[in-house]
């Protein structure tokens, strides 16, 4: 079985300024558990789009059962990501290399200029986890990491809401027109 989440939500900021911010959002005061982010590829394709690919180390905690189960501390994650200047819309796509029988989380995410307010970003989020676990524990696996992947949006929101701060308070995307 596979567990689903949804959310969506706005940034407060252009989406120029959202979409630097996401790809400078590593380190900051949320992302202890960030150990590393190395960029394995980036070009612009045939239609003018950035596309990066990024590998990501993380480290984890383990809630007290998984603990005694798994001596799981860090997880390699994958982060692809594609900038279309035409349309204004920044897609991600988002997943754990290891570990994936224990839990599979795919990511996606869509960044885009809010209907409304050309001045506020909006976000769609989509997530899938799944476990192939077994042993009864499949189910408990997948509730735990829809828990977990929705505690670890809102720390992720806050560390981008702090680096677009600190963008905003340094004056570097103002003089770059970024505010707009």
């Amino acid at each position: 079985m596979v567990k689903f989440y949804k959310s969506s939500y706005y940034y407060e900021y252009s989406w120029p300024i959202v979409t630097l911010a996401w790809f400078l959002r590593y380190p900051n005061p949320y992302s202890k558990h960030v150990v590393s982010v190395d960029v394995v590829d980036r070009y612009v394709d045939n239609q003018g789009c950035l596309r990066t690919t990024r590998l990501i180390l993380k480290d984890g905690k383990l809630p007290k059962w998984g603990a005694k189960l798994f001596k799981i501390s860090q997880s390699y994650i994958l982060e692809d990501s594609i900038v279309n200047l035409e349309s204004n819309e920044m897609h991600t796509f988002i997943r754990n290399l290891d570990h994936t029988k224990v839990m599979k989380v795919v990511e996606n995410q869509t960044y885009s200029v809010s209907h409304n307010n050309s001045c506020q970003t909006f976000v769609n989020v989509t997530a899938q986890i799944k476990s192939s676990f077994g042993w009864g524990f499949t189910n408990k696996i997948e509730k735990f990491g829809v828990i977990k992947f929705s505690k670890n949006l809102i720390n992720s929101r806050a560390g981008m809401t702090h680096v677009l701060k600190v963008l905003r308070d340094n004056g570097w995307a103002k003089h770059n027109n970024m505010f707009v």
